[in-house]
């Protein structure tokens, strides 16, 4: 029985499945369930203990894929089984069908000049190539090496299941290298393979593409990219019939569903994983159904996986290009409508449409059949089905409106009809909340459909299939190489949320490849292309990390080195929908990497490699540095003024013996945790892989704190430059080392403007925050003050983690700082009343106020009616955040006293409020007020990256502001045209500005060059990009040294980063010239570090108060707040404007944020403004939405992208302007516009008899819940 053919996520996009279910089935063994003919398979993505809530359902059986995805089988009501595992269930897949791309041409990506090259001999020897496709054909000579061994490491073929299962999957059987060998072996010998590897490839599409990546060579004619690489191959289960027939699949097309996708692609990982070696994963396949913004199910997965070093996905784009099945357009207010006209043919039974409608927009529908029978407006409404039957053309249709849809935020509208006559449909959409009036609307694939079904006015642009407008991917368009021309099949950008894919195109058409059997046939399409440079990929990644060139490439460094490589039609404008960035061309790309290293490392030129020396821990009286200088074999690591740890190579002992000018004693060495409680040590963040503890062990001024399995914590004694060292050792198990940058708080609001009030004590929709956490990251709380004391006496906060106190217990799976839970607190306020130190219990004290300021905006108890805040009767847990060191801020060229934090202390924060808010099971919003100008201000940052995992869990949602660096003069940019054409940056620099760090930010793929003019006049001439270059520069006349860091590309961006660091600078203009090498976009963007850390003079001479936004706030899924002045609805020159680098809209919202009056510590009043009360006003909001939502019942599948679709959906807006806009985004934050937008009445499909008949609903009339309110009329 083929087990895969039924993991097809059959929910049907939560339509009913009205199987009876079987009386006998509850004991029935995991394989029999599994294999029966009726059981429907999906795909989900779960928290806490599912497996045994599905213990109790006995119609269904659950397979858990990993710790955040399980595949469930169900027999019978899907939808029940789904309600009822409501409190394990994120998120429920829709089903989607994925199909082959059609299967070019090697010689035109110059991967040929490569294989026996006598410089830069290439040919993917040590790199796995893993293909999710139809199989392969492992006795073609090809895939043997000339030993008559197999080049394939394994098969696993999901339509045998007689063999043994892979380890971790459930179904199919997997083959090993020795297995396949045997096989081969048994061939020659005369015997049957088959009987010892029985897998084969029928259809042949898996070999094509096998032979397109890395045919040996054996008939040179079909020689691959790749011809040494390794294979390692899926064979898919194909999609069972009744999955096809529910969306009305036309024809016999082979079709795979998500879930063996997904599962394909999970094998491949574990796979690389086990055996140590990069793979580059191809996958032939496409699926129209999705938002085609990135963040369908495998997309998000890909991305997950390419974050990994030596883990690079390829995908084509498909061959929809001129497929006639998707349609777009634009609704320009309220109220107008646009047609969609869809074109049945005779042959199409069934049909299944979705339209996308892009967030926060909210559209009708309504339907007019071939006969001209109209269905008027279907209202959007919550999740709502409703069942329209057509009397004449007896067709039934099933809308579904999703608002917003849970992963993206966009509004879906699903259209599944059955039965459906041939003829002109009309859909037409009404425009109800307008803001961008953007639509897409998508069919099957055109291999799906009948010849004749298609949309009237079709587009073919934003015809990308998934899952190749994933953002981590390597999407590949095609073109015909033999003459340069377009291809009119070929999937166009970009995508729907504006990304550039596809990012290269590779040759398609006519491609001589190997074919079942060893003869050869010719082919064309996308998947050729995508092989191309899947074997391309493979060949970076051998002189990268097999020869050691580049050891830290992951999947953004290789798209940039293939974008930088690419060849231009002339004539072009680059990029393009069409062509990306250009046609692939591996010699191009090698043309463009420079292989000298000349690494920065101190003033010795000898680099000190720890792991081969021996230490101590001592205490010492004297000049132990100067007595240490001495011996050349020796280095010093001080603790504080009495303690120090001693390296030496060679024998530690020999050496304290021979330094009789001090007095030296040794003593044991540190705990950890004394070692992490050290204040001048330098906290480092990592993502990790292999036994990272181990590791540290062997470095003597190094501790490691494993944070979870992707993440941990470094403290390193020493300089900066130690610190780079102590990375360096551990480049083998370090996947990311995540840069330092100092973060400073935003200032501190009025609430009233918000709207909130209106709720506080309604009748009809009492909201105050009860039973929602609010997580604050910042400096502390007054958690004596009343404001945030309930009436009882007991404190309204749940915890404290005061990272800077070192006496009390810390936190579970935390590095040191003391938490106070609220037992503790309650009994600190009662010894207060009672006259005693409540510090003695809880001495956490906010001694700066920001953080109690933020706390009152947030939820200020009311009992100083004037500072009432927005959710006042919400909890709260708090982080009082741990400065950073003084080496840091050295480093930083740090000036004054502002109080700053590090990257890795405001992560440790943010993952104790997750952490906690999981343990307790309570949904949290997390505020954090703080913000950084270092960084690529395009979402990829680690604190971004980390804030965007956890808001794709359910009842978590963030919160930051967008900074106050608007008018700080601290950004600049601009725009280089042409190669060698230059543009200057000039900096003057304050006579109090000791040192300065910035950074210039190129967009890639471009590449430029850097040189500098100081004060004086004296010029330091061109100074190559080169691969992680640092170049040491002395200025005779100022004095000053500057040191320049190339990174091409930066790692998680793939974008080129300039890192400029002057010592001892003197003041005046100094000027930056910036040479265009590799010009494509030309773009740039300099950033200082915020203004509060500058001299009061130093700053860019030539501004741009745009893309202002401090970091996080540029994080994709946070919720984004700039501020304005409430008093008369005016900007604010400060807050940071939009968009971000990469062109995305923030801010979301705007919240006023002058002259808030706010509680103090000691419980006094104080007036405050800034970026910091707006993010607070709208964290307020955000709970008072999840109390509506999770708490109250009336959406508990609340995420952060609801949360903001719900925020940006009831925002007011200024008369006059246009929105979204950089400044105010999508308009001020209103709540009570929310609740205006939201549409309550949930009438859910419940099976085929139940006919839903919709009627339109008034503005002033709606459910909340059972209760029926009517607002009386103006």
């Amino acid at each position: 029985m083929n087990l895969l053919n039924k993991i097809s996520g059959q929910l049907r996009d939560n339509f009913r499945c009205g199987s009876r279910v079987e009386e006998n089935i509850e004991n029935m063994p995991d394989e029999i369930f599994f294999s029966l003919l009726d059981t429907v398979f999906t795909l989900v993505e779960y928290k806490g203990d599912i497996a045994s809530m599905v213990k109790k359902i006995p119609n269904a059986r659950i397979f858990i894929v990993d710790k955040n995805r399980a595949i469930l089988a169900i027999r019978g009501d899907v939808q029940e089984v789904v309600d009822e595992l409501f409190d394990v269930i994120i998120y429920v897949n829709p089903s989607s069908l994925y199909t082959l791309c059609d299967i070019s041409p090697v010689e035109a990506s110059g991967a040929t000049s490569f294989y026996n090259s006598v410089y830069l001999p290439l040919n993917g020897s040590g790199v796995i190539v893993g293909i999710v496709d139809t199989g392969i054909d492992y006795l073609n000579e090809e895939f043997i090496n000339e030993d008559n061994t197999s080049r394939i490491l394994t098969i696993w073929d999901q339509l045998i299941p007689t063999g043994k299962k892979p380890e971790g999957q459930f179904v199919g059987s997997e083959y090993t290298r020795e297995e396949i060998n045997k096989a081969i072996k048994a061939k020659k010998d005369g015997q049957d393979p088959y009987s010892i590897v029985p897998s084969k490839d029928e259809n042949g599409h898996g070999t094509s593409m096998a032979s397109v990546v890395g045919a040996r060579g054996a008939n040179p004619a079909v020689i691959g990219v790749a011809p040494r690489c390794d294979f390692a191959i899926v064979k898919l289960g194909t999609s069972p019939p009744k999955l096809n027939d529910q969306l009305g699949v036309y024809g016999n097309a082979l079709t795979f569903s998500t879930s063996v996708l997904f599962l394909s692609m999970k094998y491949l990982y574990d796979l690389s994983y086990k055996l140590k070696k990069p793979i580059v994963i191809l996958l032939p396949l496409s699926g129209v159904r999705g938002a085609h913004n990135g963040l369908a199910v495998n997309e998000r997965y890909i991305d997950e996986i390419s974050k990994v070093r030596g883990i690079t996905v390829v995908v084509p784009t498909g061959n929809q290009g001129d497929a006639d099945n998707h349609v777009s357009g634009k609704i320009v207010k309220r109220g107008d409508i646009q047609s969609i006209q869809v074109k049945v043919d005779k042959n199409q039974k069934n049909l299944n449409i979705e339209i996308w409608i892009s967030k926060p927009d909210k559209f009708a529908l309504s339907i007019v059949s071939p006969s001209g029978e109209i269905i008027s407006r279907i209202p959007p409404s919550l999740n709502k089905i409703t069942e329209i039957k057509f009397l004449y053309e007896s067709t039934i249709i099933y809308v579904q409106y999703s608002i917003p849809e849970v992963l993206t935020g966009d509004e879906k509208i699903t259209i599944n009809a059955r039965n459906i006559r041939e003829g002109i449909w009309i859909f037409q959409l009404i425009g109800e909340l307008v803001v961008t009036g953007d639509y897409d609307a998508y069919l099957l694939q055109r291999e799906l459909l009948a010849p004749g079904t298609k949309f009237l006015n079709p587009n073919p642009y934003e015809t990308l299939t998934i899952p190749s407008t994933s953002s981590y991917a390597i999407s590949v368009g095609y073109y015909n190489q033999n003459n340069n021309s377009n291809v009119t099949e070929s999937g166009r950008g970009y995508t729907r949320d504006g990304r550039v894919k596809p990012e290269v195109v590779a040759g398609g058409v006519n491609a001589l490849v190997t074919a079942v059997g060893g003869a050869t046939q010719v082919i064309s399409g996308s998947s050729v292309a995508a092989a191309v440079v899947a074997g391309c990929s493979a060949l970076i990644f051998q002189w990268g990390i097999i020869n050691g060139n580049d050891k830290n490439l992951y999947a953004t460094k290789v798209k940039t080195y293939l974008i930088a490589g690419t060849s231009k039609r002339e004539g072009d404008i680059y990029p393009n929908p069409q062509w990306g960035y250009g046609m692939v061309n591996i010699k191009g790309v090698f043309d463009n990497i420079r292989l000298k290293i000349n690494e920065f490392r101190g003033n010795d030129d000898e680099f000190f490699r720890i792991e081969e020396s021996t230490f101590a821990t001592i205490e010492y009286q004297g000049d132990i540095a100067n007595a240490i200088e001495k011996n050349l074999n020796a280095r010093v690591f001080f603790i504080d003024e009495k303690r120090a740890i001693i390296v030496v190579k060679g024998d530690v002992n020999e050496v304290i013996n021979k330094l009789s000018d001090v007095s030296i004693h040794v003593i044991p060495d540190l705990t950890d945790e004394e070692f992490f409680g050290i204040a001048q040590f330098t906290f480092a963040t990592i993502e990790y892989q292999g036994d990272v503890a181990s590791a540290v062990k062997k470095i003597p001024n190094a501790r490691v704190l494993i944070l979870d399995k992707k993440r941990a914590l470094l403290v390193i004694a020493g300089s900066i430059q130690d610190v780079q060292d102590v990375l360096d050792e551990l480049s083998d198990v370090i996947i990311y080392a995540v840069p330092t940058v100092l973060h400073t708080l935003c200032d501190i609001s009025p609430v009233e403007s918000s709207g909130v009030t209106a709720f506080h004590n309604s009748i009809y929709l009492p909201l105050d925050g009860r039973g929602v956490t609010i997580g604050i990251v910042d400096t502390g709380i007054d958690y004596l003050n009343e404001e945030f004391i309930n009436e009882d006496g007991t404190s309204r906060v749940l915890a404290i983690w005061d990272q800077t106190v070192t006496g009390g217990k810390k936190p579970e799976g935390q590095y040191g700082g003391s938490e106070y839970t609220r037992e503790e607190i309650n009994k600190a306020i009662k010894a207060k009343k009672e006259g005693q130190d409540p510090y003695k219990i809880v001495p956490s004290k906010d001694e700066i106020g920001h953080g109690t300021s933020m706390a009152s905006i947030i939820g200020a108890r009311g009992v100083n009616p004037e500072v009432r805040g927005v959710a006042p009767k919400c909890n709260f847990v708090i982080v009082k955040l741990y400065r950073a060191p003084l080496t840091v801020l050295d480093d930083f060229g740090v000036y004054g006293n502002v109080v700053t934090y590090t990257t890795s202390i405001l992560f440790s924060g943010i993952k104790y409020l997750y952490d906690l808010s999981r343990k307790l099971k309570i949904p949290m919003v997390i505020l954090v007020p703080l913000g950084t100008n270092s960084g690529p201000h395009n979402g990829l940052a680690f604190i971004e990256r980390y804030i965007d995992e956890i808001s794709k869990v359910k009842g978590i949602t963030v919160v930051v502001p967008n900074g106050n660096q608007g008018d700080s003069d601290t950004h600049t940019s601009g725009t280089i045209t042409e190669t060698a054409d230059t543009k200057s940056i000039e900096l003057k620099i304050d006579k109090s500005q000791k040192n300065i760090k910035f950074e210039i930010w190129i967009s890639k793929p471009d590449k430029f060059s850097l040189s500098i003019i100081s004060p004086s006049g004296e010029i330091i001439e061109r100074i190559p990009p080169s691969l992680n270059k640092v170049t040491e520069i002395k200025f005779l006349y100022e004095s000053t040294m500057i040191y320049v860091e190339y990174s091409i590309p930066e790692t998680l961006t793939g974008e080129e980063r300039i890192t400029i660091k002057a010592r001892n600078i003197r003041e005046g203009t100094w000027t930056f010239k910036l040479t265009g090498e590799l010009v494509v976009t030309g773009k740039y963007d300099a950033y200082l570090i915020q203004r509060e850390l500058l001299a009061p003079g130093t700053k860019f001479l030539n501004p741009d108060p745009y893309e202002t936004l401090t970091i996080p706030s540029t994080s994709s899924y946070a919720i984004s707040v700039g501020y304005y002045n409430q008093n008369n609805n005016s900007n604010v020159t400060e807050s940071g404007r939009g968009y971000t680098r990469d062109g995305r809209v923030k801010p979301d919202v705007v919240a006023g944020g002058v002259n808030a009056l706010v509680t103090a510590v000691g419980g006094a009043t104080q007036v405050i403004s800034g970026s910091s009360v707006a993010a607070a006003v709208v964290a307020g909001c955000s709970a008072l939405i999840f109390q509506w939502g999770i708490i109250n019942g009336n959406d508990k599948n609340l995420y952060a992208t609801k949360v903001k679709t719900y925020l940006i959906g009831g925002a007011l807006k200024r008369e006059g302007d246009i929105y979204p806009n950089p400044q105010w985004g999508y308009g001020m934050v209103n709540l009570k516009g929310i609740f205006d937008n939201i549409r309550l009445k949930i009438n859910e499909f419940r099976g085929n008899n139940d006919i839903v008949i919709k009627k339109p609903i008034d503005e002033n009339e709606y459910y909340v819940r059972n209760l029926f309110i009517r607002l009386p009329r103006e």
